[in-house]
């Protein structure tokens, strides 16, 4: 054992501590000798580490006090395990998500607010934001760029825009979601397509991420993005990122991450719903796509989507479900009124849950989020738990995740309040219907649309 754990030592060294706590030292030495050493990985993913971090240093650097080798064994029990066979022959392709025609820097009406980012990046990327025209590229430009930004706010139009400024200055530019990326890195360990996976993404001139948080609790596809963003940092790339949140407000992302988030630029952008903004979207918008519409149709979209980008993607659908290029409030009404109960619906997400019950109980939403076990706080929490996994099919984990609480904790008080509604308790049945009615509220909004 005095072997094993100098050579986890010396993996701290080429790794790191934060790497080898995670993946090293987290493995069980089940059993032995002077020659062999039988390990239990936790996972799949543990064990693909092993295998091409730790494999190649071992020959060398894991030995005897003779200085021989001693071979690592890994326990491959699949039912212990829990590992399928995969088919190492299977497609795998790693390729950039699209970007939209009309995703382009002069096509972002930014707010006063949102003037100093929006010329920062035309500047970083060779764009002039006032006379739109291609320019040089900044000599030297910060590295990495991380945009930050509330939901809606236009941090994806700015990405791809960013891509096809780039793409006009000649260069290679990669660029995805991070669930994207999170898919091709599982992709890439259960197809042994790791050197594919890297030689995409680690040969191009600028890699481009959106909704970097989305690799929050990922630690496979963390420490692969590590090495992914050491690579291109080192060797002068642009790595251009995306977050709804600053890098310090990053939630289960690695430190070393976070600390190299800030090397470079940090703009901040925020929603934009400057009614002049929106008419001139509007009618730019209209003219790219030769789309005519009648006067209470340019009403109700502006009085009915109220922010940049939700007006944007409201005509886009308009011009998509449109048979005629001359659209009447008449043939538009139905789409937009669909598009509308759909958005409803899409922000009934998990914060605005908890800020629902939070009222019907008269408390915060941080005192049902706290360990306090008084009933004043247990109670909300475990209707919480409950609307979650019923109002949007939530995991328990990402259930326990958003309370602090293991999955099981969740399942407990799902079940409680469950078991108390069947038994018709009261108290439970009041609630349940109170939060329903709240909740039927907000996806009933649209019949406050306005014309």
């Amino acid at each position: 054992m005095e072997a094993w754990d100098k050579f986890i030592d010396f993996i701290e060294t080429k790794y790191g501590k934060e790497t080898t706590d995670k993946w090293a030292r987290t493995l069980k030495v089940i059993r032995f000798d002077a020659c062999n050493i039988f390990i239990k990985s936790n996972d799949f993913f543990q064990t693909q580490w092993i295998n091409e971090y730790i494999f190649p240093l071992a020959k060398e650097h894991f030995v005897d006090t003779n200085g021989k080798s001693i071979r690592i064994h890994i326990d491959s029990d699949e039912k212990k395990a829990k590992v399928k066979q995969i088919d190492k022959a299977a497609p795998v392709n790693f390729t950039s998500d699209p970007v939209f025609p009309t995703s382009t820097l002069d096509q972002y009406y930014p707010s006063q607010d949102n003037s100093f980012t929006h010329k920062a990046l035309g500047k970083i990327f060779g764009f002039d934001t006032e006379t739109n025209t291609l320019k040089t590229l900044l000599e030297d430009p910060p590295n990495p760029v991380y945009i930050h930004g509330p939901k809606g706010s236009g941090k994806t139009h700015l990405l791809m825009s960013i891509k096809t400024l780039l793409e006009a200055h000649g260069l290679n530019t990669f660029y995805v979601s991070a669930d994207t990326f999170t898919d091709h890195v599982v992709h890439a360990i259960r197809f042994s397509k790791m050197q594919t996976f890297r030689k995409t993404y680690r040969n191009i001139d600028a890699l481009i991420i959106d909704d970097i948080e989305v690799l929050s609790r990922k630690n496979a596809t963390q420490e692969e993005f590590f090495h992914t963003f050491n690579t291109l940092q080192t060797t002068g790339r642009i790595i251009i990122l995306s977050s709804m949140f600053s890098p310090r407000k990053l939630e289960g992302i690695e430190e070393r991450l976070v600390s190299r988030f800030e090397w470079g630029i940090m703009l901040n952008i925020d929603i934009t719903s400057d009614k002049g903004l929106c008419i001139k979207l509007l009618n730019e918008r209209l003219s790219l796509l030769g789309l005519v519409i009648d006067e209470a149709t340019q009403s109700f979209l502006i009085n009915n989507f109220s922010t940049l980008d939700k007006l944007a993607s409201a005509i886009e659908i308009l011009s998509k479900n449109s048979i005629s290029e001359t659209i009447t409030f008449q043939g538009a009404k139905p789409i937009l009124d669909k598009l509308i109960r759909q958005r409803l619906l899409d922000e009934l997400n998990s914060d605005k849950i908890l800020e629902e019950i939070a009222k019907v109980f008269g408390i915060r939403v941080v005192d049902m989020q706290s360990k306090a076990q008084t009933r004043d706080c247990v109670l909300p929490r475990q209707f919480a738990m409950f609307f979650l996994r019923h109002e949007l099919k939530m995991p328990f984990m990402k259930i326990g995740h958003i309370f602090k609480k293991d999955h099981s904790t969740v399942m407990t008080s799902i079940r409680q309040i469950e078991n108390q509604a069947e038994k018709n308790h009261e108290e439970t049945l009041y609630y349940i219907n109170a939060i329903s009615t709240s909740l039927a509220k907000i996806k009933s909004g649209i019949e406050t649309a306005k014309l």
